[in-house]
């Protein structure tokens, strides 16, 4: 690792992920990209697993912080408070980046992007084939330090999107993250609680673009910031009425519909927009069964 302050920090995030992490760690040092441009951080949340072993075996070729066992959460927010970097590169100890993925980030910022997104591809414990997605989530994000600190504290990675949103933001459709889904995979998720987690992080981020609208450096980015807490808002009441749905109360779902028709015209969101949103589901709660995206 470089002695002088690296411009990119790839940051791991593990806790008792030490049967992945080597292949984690692996992936950030075989990168294309001049290895004196970038360090590796590993954020250990109080591993009780092999993770310290791992680590040791990298010696001066990674840096580590370890601490107490203080959740996600926390562990985000070392990631970007640590990092000597300029730009903050994250990736959960139990998936992958493919060898040139640092080099397309990197040329990214050196274009002038704050926020960069990639593809990925899924891997299951149940199947070899893998499939592709869209990316947006820990390990498919990359960011500028500076106005991450201001984002800070976050309770998931959604906040960071926020960043694009104001900014200026970059997507790379290559899958270059192989993402992970096992036992013990946030995205085993389903029906109602899925829905509902992402309604309460959408309500954050909304609460966030707000928060920032006061910060320096945030000011001349206004119309990003209404335009961004309207997007989410928006997410939140879709992923509320999806939650109803998911209980299969009709009743609650009309209405949920009729209260978010009210609350998006409240927020200032266009009225196609407002009706994309609450139209499905005011269909399906009235008998069609119309599937609500």
């Amino acid at each position: 690792m470089s002695s002088t302050s690296p411009k990119i920090t790839c940051a791991i995030l593990c806790y008792n992920y030490g049967r992945f992490l080597g292949q984690a760690i692996d992936s950030c040092l075989d990168q294309t990209l001049d290895a004196s441009l970038y360090e590796v951080l590993v954020i250990d949340d109080g591993s009780t697993d092999e993770t310290p072993e791992v680590c040791a075996a990298y010696g001066d070729r990674i840096r580590v912080s370890r601490t107490a066992n203080q959740g996600f959460p926390a562990s985000l927010g070392r990631a970007v408070t640590e990092a000597r970097g300029e730009y903050v590169i994250l990736l959960d100890a139990d998936d992958y980046f493919l060898p040139d993925k640092l080099e397309l980030f990197d040329a990214a910022f050196r274009n002038g992007a704050e926020f960069v997104v990639n593809g990925h591809e899924v891997i299951t414990e149940d199947s070899p084939e893998r499939v592709y997605g869209e990316g947006g989530q820990t390990s498919t994000i990359g960011f500028r330090k500076a106005p991450s600190l201001d984002v800070l504290p976050v309770n998931n990675e959604l906040p960071f999107h926020i960043i694009g949103k104001a900014f200026g933001d970059k997507f790379i459709p290559a899958p270059l993250t192989i993402y992970r889904v096992h036992g013990e995979s946030m995205t085993k998720r389903g029906g109602f609680r899925h829905a509902k987690y992402f309604a309460d992080r959408f309500r954050e981020c909304h609460l966030k673009c707000v928060e920032l609208l006061d910060k320096p450096g945030w000011s001349a980015k206004r119309a990003e910031l209404l335009k961004a807490a309207a997007h989410w808002r928006t997410e939140e009441v879709r992923e509320r009425i999806n939650s109803r749905i998911a209980e299969r109360d009709r009743l609650k779902a009309f209405v949920c519909c009729i209260t978010a028709g009210r609350v998006l015209a409240d927020e200032g969101v266009g009225a196609l927009r407002i009706w994309r949103t609450v139209a499905r589901g005011i269909l399906w709660s009235t008998g069609v069964h119309w599937r609500y995206r």
